[in-house]
């Protein structure tokens, strides 16, 4: 991660992690500057039917962070794709 980061900041290329799973992987990515992400620590995978009720909450929320992510992540991160920085 390290490696990408200190080549895409000085050009101004977003990046994204994928698979993150715990509040301590999401510490680190901030660290690094990481743009964007997602995870099972946002939300897990969903089947069809319960996409839109999922995204109807998610937009009525603000984008908010699910109530069983672990407390110590900040509330203003978004589920699924956030933004980290």
């Amino acid at each position: 991660m390290t490696g990408v980061q200190t080549c895409a900041l000085p050009i101004s290329i977003e990046t994204l992690a994928e698979g993150i799973e715990q509040s301590s992987e999401l510490s680190l990515l901030r660290e690094e500057h990481c743009d964007t992400g997602q995870g099972f620590l946002f939300a897990r995978p969903l089947d069809v039917d319960a996409c839109e009720p999922f995204l109807q909450e998610w937009i009525g929320s603000g984008g908010a962070v699910p109530q069983d992510v672990p407390q110590d992540v900040p509330q203003d991160v978004p589920q699924n794709a956030s933004r980290l920085a």
